[in-house]
């Protein structure tokens, strides 16, 4: 409910100033100019650093252990192998991940039409992976799949009863297997889910080339997104507890790393899945739809930032060469450019220097940033642009209060709540505060200097910045 809160807030005037740049628009717009690159650094920061990061889960957490779970079932000791370097060698993880980003990069710069191509029949694949997922699951569920469980693991383990054996080890090594419902154990899972969940307002950064943007169908689509991932996401927890058994499913991945967990593969779903089927084909068939789900995911952060350099030159922020577009894709290459030098920066980092939690969790605290300056904007929107609140799609009053005003206090809310928990639980991956506050500072003062620095220079010219970055920008 709280993601589709903030969905909703952010949807009703990306509805009503439907503009590539997103939050830098419609803030600098309805605020300040500073206010809205403010919001947009933030916002772009923590996409840059999310790009990193699902870079590195993607290389870690599905391209590896799918090579590693194909390699089990179909005893290929080559897939097996390279699972295992894959998994643990630095070298290895930095090529792939750059290799990946260059990928998505170069689809990013190919055009909207192939770009949205490769997208869908990504999401497809994605959704058909989950689908057979479930299906699997639920008919090799309970006995069945303990007993392939089982005889899959006795040539390695030479035990009658390994799945047993997994939950005595967790036990044994003190794992709380039967945790029960606490708010100390919902507070960091409700922040995660919020984390991700209102990602979802995600569309108002590519508006600008979406048709009927300025109608109910964005506000429909946001919302309607969330919907759909909390649903498959609740239905594919559902499905695995079910199916595996609720306290194998926690000791697996209590005791991974661990002797308790004899095998080479991490028991994510790609890997017991496919014991469930107990087929090589089907092994290969999640793993690529789990890795083309993030391909895709990783491919729509490198649209955010692309766009808000382009509207950052395209102010007078930033010098106008970085706002070129090609005339054959139709995409601002050199903006494109400097994305994926940062991007590739930030992942050395990741890979090298972090892990990906910590990279998420930073990313969500950043772009709290962003988040408490987009439901001031929602809450001034009415009031700041009148004109343009009432030719939008929700011009409705609450007891004389303008509903988008209401939806924009309760974004703000979410908003405080989320960065509240992410500092609050240290496990969901920020361990020092102070350098949570430090790099949230670092990002708002860089993102002032350069307007500052930009408003100094375009004065010198006879340009008033703050004049152009206060106008709505032409469709």
């Amino acid at each position: 409910m709280a993601g589709f809160i903030f969905i909703f807030a952010i949807s009703t005037v990306t509805s009503a100033i439907p503009r590539s740049g997103g939050d830098y628009v419609f803030v600098g717009r309805i605020l300040h100019p500073i206010a809205g690159i403010v919001s947009s650094f933030c916002f772009t920061a923590g996409v840059l650093l999310s790009a990193a990061g699902i870079t590195l889960f993607m290389v870690t957490g599905a391209i590896a252990p799918s090579l590693s779970a194909v390699g089990l079932v179909s005893n290929s000791s080559t897939l097996l192998k390279w699972g295992t370097t894959l998994g643990s060698n630095q070298g290895w993880q930095f090529g792939v991940g750059a290799g990946l980003i260059a990928a998505a990069c170069l689809l990013a710069g190919s055009g909207w039409k192939w770009s949205l191509r490769v997208q869908n029949f990504g999401f497809i694949i994605a959704g058909l992976g989950l689908l057979v997922t479930g299906i699997v699951v639920l008919v090799q569920s309970g006995g069945d799949f303990v007993a392939k469980f089982n005889s899959f693991a006795n040539p390695i383990t030479g035990q009658s009863d390994s799945y047993h054996s997994v939950i005595d080890a967790a036990t044994k090594a003190g794992v709380n297997l039967d945790p029960g419902s606490a708010f100390s154990n919902t507070w960091p899972a409700f922040g995660a889910v919020i984390g991700f969940s209102i990602y979802a307002f995600y569309s108002t950064h590519i508006s600008g080339e979406v048709r009927q943007a300025s109608t109910w169908k964005t506000s429909a689509v946001m919302v309607g997104a969330a919907v759909i991932n909390l649903i498959a996401c609740l239905a594919l927890t559902a499905i695995f507890f079910h199916g595996f058994g609720t306290q194998f499913f926690a000791a697996a991945n209590a005791v991974n790393g661990t002797d308790a967990w004899p095998f080479a593969a991490p028991p994510f779903y790609v890997f017991l899945t496919a014991i469930a089927g107990g087929s090589a084909t089907l092994a290969w068939f999640v793993g690529i739809s789990l890795v083309l789900t993030f391909f895709v995911v990783l491919w729509l952060q490198i649209i955010q930032p692309m766009r808000a350099l382009f509207a950052y030159a395209f102010d007078g922020v930033l010098p106008l060469r970085v706002a070129y577009v090609s005339p054959r894709s139709r995409v601002p290459v050199v903006s494109l450019a400097i994305v994926f030098l940062i991007t590739v920066g930030i992942y050395v980092w990741a890979v090298y220097g972090s892990n990906f939690f910590t990279v998420y969790a930073t990313a969500v605290v950043i772009t709290v940033g962003a988040l408490l300056l987009m439901s001031l904007a929602v809450i001034a929107f009415a009031y700041r642009r009148p004109e343009i609140w009432r030719g939008s799609v929700v011009t409705k009053r609450i007891a004389g209060v303008p509903l988008t005003t209401i939806a924009g206090v309760g974004a703000l809310f979410v908003a405080i709540v989320n960065g509240w928990i992410f500092l609050k639980y240290p496990g969901l991956g920020i361990s020092d505060r102070g350098a949570a506050f430090r790099n949230l500072g670092i990002v708002v003062g860089a993102a002032i200097v350069v307007y500052l620095v930009a408003d100094f220079v375009r004065g010198r010219q006879g340009i008033r910045l703050s004049k152009a970055a206060s106008e709505i920008p032409p469709d």
